[in-house]
């Protein structure tokens, strides 16, 4: 309990604290002379506290351990940042990669950076660009329980936005009535589209029609349909004097005509053949999905297209139909049932590229006379994965190991091999097959002094079997510590060169 005596301090106090309300009962930033009044203030409640430390605390006094709190708290950098860096600090702390993260949900940033405090809000409502990122997903509020979004919200982040360039999220997995009117909303704003996304019925696709010739900034186009198409080709993307990526999942992708030879990036999921690429005169980045259906019976004329680097298909079939003599990266991902690396040793040889990286994903590798052929056709090879599959793992070793009469693959650097959980690696054989791995990786890491062999610089050993015996565990700390680069489960892939990272990852 505070004195008597203390009585006229407790009341001068509290009276200079009051004075200071609209500062330590809010968000607010404090003006020079209010910070100046405020540590003065806290520097006398801090003298009082201590005055009294050997009285019975009470809630007086618990009040006045409050109220320097919060003079703290007043003083304290954040609140008086310039509105430049708060800015930056908005736009960082936007959520763009959390699966969840709605626009229209106001219990979402940015509509929580407004509820701090007043100047917060008036940062935040004045930063354009944060309220330029859109993304919809009706699902995800069905899901949570969360209502339809009103109109009238995305009416407000579209006005807040001002003329800032738009990147739009659009999905609804389960079209209703709302999906139209908030498309509907979007169109008058499409001059502002920059990068947009669609995931969402042909029959609310074709609701954008009216955007055709509104599109002077679009850079990227993403869209995956679902049902049925009841007006044929839509043609609101026609023209995008700007647009270089397009991803399509509607199967046919000229049901939706685009300016196909501005594109350097192109990826299509379930494309009927390799047609479309007559008209991708430009692409850099190809990535197409055919399905179990392509068959090798199917004509395909060979394409020559001499702008493709990176390439990603899951068809060898296909390459039949295609030759592309600047090609530099090639990931081939799927599901056969016998070995078909001839096909991809006859297309690297028909292009005649210097190919660098090779990813093979669930490719049945089981015959060493396709293998040698592949391992031929690709000597400029730098990066070579092979991961899960049908893999006879012992023949693969083996025609990966240096010897005096035996060298495929001589540039090779970086080796990335995940085995998986079913490689069909006996476990009574393992260490037969660690022995071969660790042969193999040595001869490749000891051949510096060999003329027109390049040393091995990095391996990933991925998803064993088991772990490697102690001694070959040993050996491969040996090697790091004279310069291999090494990852294994345990340990992060850092020291491993990433290859370009696009579509499909280089880890798939």
């Amino acid at each position: 309990m505070m004195t008597d005596d203390s009585e006229s301090g407790q009341v001068g106090l509290w009276r200079r604290a009051s004075s200071l309300d609209h500062i330590l009962q809010t968000n607010n930033p404090p003006s020079d002379h209010e910070i100046y009044e405020i540590r003065h203030l806290l520097r006398d409640i801090e003298q009082y506290i201590g005055a009294h430390d050997n009285h019975p605390k009470d809630s007086e006094a618990y009040q006045f351990e409050d109220l320097g709190n919060a003079c703290r708290c007043a003083l304290s950098t954040l609140r008086r940042l310039p509105t430049e860096i708060m800015s930056e600090i908005f736009s960082q702390a936007l959520p763009l990669d959390r699966g969840d993260w709605n626009t229209l949900d106001i219990t979402n940033e940015p509509w929580t950076f407004a509820y701090v405090s007043s100047s917060w809000r008036a940062i935040a409502l004045a930063h354009q660009e944060l309220w330029s990122f859109i993304r919809i997903d009706l699902g995800i509020l069905h899901q949570a329980g969360k209502p339809e979004p009103a109109i009238a919200v995305l009416l407000c982040v579209l006005q807040r936005s001002g003329d800032r360039p738009l990147s739009i999220d659009f999905t609804d997995n389960v079209p209703t009535r709302r999906t139209k009117e908030l498309l509907l909303a979007l169109l008058p704003n499409s001059r502002q589209w920059l990068d947009v996304k669609f995931s969402i019925s042909f029959q609310d696709l074709e609701v954008l029609s009216p955007v055709r010739e509104h599109l002077p900034l679009l850079r990227s186009l993403e869209v995956y349909t679902y049902g049925n198409s009841t007006s044929g080709v839509l043609h609101a993307f026609e023209k995008a004097p700007c647009l270089r990526e397009a991803s399509f999942s509607v199967g046919d992708p000229h049901i939706l005509p685009i300016p196909w030879s501005q594109l350097t990036t192109f990826r299509g999921s379930l494309v009927p053949s390799l047609a479309v690429l007559h008209d991708l005169s430009q692409v850099v980045d190809c990535s197409l999905t055919f399905g179990m259906w392509y068959s090798m019976t199917l004509p395909a004329p060979v394409i020559q297209h001499h702008t493709m680097r990176r390439l990603q298909i899951d068809s060898v079939y296909a390459l039949d139909g295609l030759k592309a003599p600047h090609l530099e990266v090639l990931h081939i991902s799927g599901h056969q049932i016998w070995s078909q690396l001839h096909y991809i040793a006859s297309f690297l040889q028909r292009s005649c590229c210097s190919l660098q990286s090779l990813l093979l994903t669930s490719v049945t590798i089981n015959d060493r006379r396709d293998l040698v052929l592949l391992l031929e056709a690709a000597p400029s090879l730098v990066f070579f994965q092979v991961r899960y599959g049908v893999v006879v793992w012992d023949m693969l070793l083996r025609l990966l190991i240096v010897t005096r009469s035996q060298c495929l693959l001589p540039d090779l650097r970086t080796l990335r091999l995940v085995f998986g959980k079913k490689s069909g690696l006996s476990n009574t054989t393992w260490d037969a097959y660690a022995s071969l791995l660790l042969n193999m990786i040595e001869s490749r890491f000891y051949v510096a002094e060999r003329e027109g062999l390049s040393r091995l610089e990095s391996i990933a050993l991925l998803e064993l079997p088991q772990p490697l015996p102690s001694e070959h565990t040993t050996s491969l700390a040996k090697l790091e510590k004279l310069g291999l680069g090494v990852v294994d489960d345990a340990g992060s892939e850092r020291n491993i060169p990433p290859v370009v990272l696009w579509a499909w990852s280089s880890t798939n």
